[in-house]
């Protein structure tokens, strides 16, 4: 009997009912990394309910909304980390990388030694007082967690536990490239995701605004005045479309695959930290254009795009007449096919780690 293992959102933030972010693809995808060597749950709120089946989905007693103020939204938080930490008695937990400040004060409140609790990590927090405040009650929170699962070396021993090293997503099957080399795309480039000025999207745009290659922006935006913003810009550049909404996992992978490349122009924390819209393009064997940074190096390292060292030194046109995208998709091949290696260094890692606390 294999046993117990839960993947946790103790936020489950919902907003018209639709979920937000990647944490349904992290769930899904450590289920399958995992399964062979647990017998894996999914704990989230309602929101999650219609993507699992109802036998490995375990009902959190909240979801965060954006239709609840912040104060009602991280007591909803810290009841659930409650609720986790005492039906999952004993159980191995992998708390997402969500709401993580009430998650290291419910761990401080509600944690008990019985438990074997893992946390997915992606960056060291900053910002004036919320990054403060995050970093003092992980350094209390911490002797009760066993290990985490981060981005980086470096993240992992500042977090001064054990950790593993993982990339947001994993691929656990074999990647088949089917030489996705027809001429025939939809866009040359597209910009996917949640969008603010981190993500350096307004750049991007005024980049593609002088030349002939085609960009599509799909995404919500975070910030009302950045999306005006972008809208009078690309009134005279017919070029440029954008839909600012929140796609479904189906479409915004059809999108990716009718696409040339995925540009991402990551400033300031993005670039620190790794990113699952790098791996969505990859999953669906679209090379990555972006600014070289932390975060995108590997790209680089593996061929598996073109990096340049700031946009105003980056030609879309170029890029579209002269680099060989089918080289590019065959080298994405083989570096999702190396993947398999993490599946088994992951279950090591939740099986071996060692009690320190």
């Amino acid at each position: 009997m294999k046993p117990l293992l839960y993947i946790v959102d103790i936020n489950s933030y919902e907003r018209n009912g639709q979920t937000q972010g990647h944490f349904v693809k992290v769930f899904q995808n450590y289920c399958e990394m995992l399964k062979e060597t647990f017998d894996a749950r999914v704990v989230g709120g309602d929101v999650f309910a219609n993507f699992f089946d109802s036998h490995i989905f375990v009902k959190l007693p909240y979801c965060a909304s954006s239709r609840t103020s912040n104060f009602i939204n991280r007591l909803r938080n810290l009841i659930n980390v409650r609720y986790v930490l005492r039906r999952c008695n004993e159980d191995t937990i992998i708390f997402q990388s969500s709401a993580l400040t009430m998650l290291y004060l419910g761990l401080i409140l509600f944690g008990k030694r019985n438990n074997k609790i893992y946390v997915i990590n992606y960056s060291i927090p900053d910002g004036a007082f919320g990054g403060k405040l995050m970093r003092f009650l992980y350094k209390l929170a911490a002797r009760k967690i066993d290990g985490n699962i981060c981005s980086s070396d470096s993240l992992g021993a500042y977090l001064g536990r054990p950790y593993c090293v993982m990339p947001d997503y994993v691929f656990c099957s074999d990647m088949d490239v089917a030489q996705s080399g027809s001429n025939e795309y939809r866009y040359d480039f597209i910009a996917t995701g949640l969008m603010n000025r981190s993500k350096g999207i307004l750049d991007v745009v005024n980049r593609f605004a002088s030349t002939k290659a085609s960009l599509h922006i799909a995404g919500r935006f975070l910030d009302k005045e950045l999306e005006n913003t972008i809208r009078k810009t690309i009134c005279s550049a017919p070029n440029v479309t954008l839909d600012s909404r929140y796609l479904p996992d189906k479409e915004l992978n059809e999108l990716i695959q009718s696409s040339r490349y995925m540009i991402l122009n990551y400033q300031k924390a993005y670039s620190e930290h790794s990113s699952g819209m790098v791996f969505d393009a990859l999953f669906n064997c679209c090379p990555v254009i972006g600014r070289k940074c932390k975060a995108l190096q590997f790209i680089e390292d593996n061929c598996l795009g073109k990096l340049y060292e700031d946009i105003s030194d980056f030609d879309p046109d170029y890029v579209v007449s002269n680099c060989n995208r089918n080289a590019f998709a065959n080298n994405i091949g083989i570096y999702l096919n190396g993947h398999k290696a993490y599946v088994k260094k992951l279950a090591e890692f939740l099986q071996n780690t060692a009690r320190t606390r």
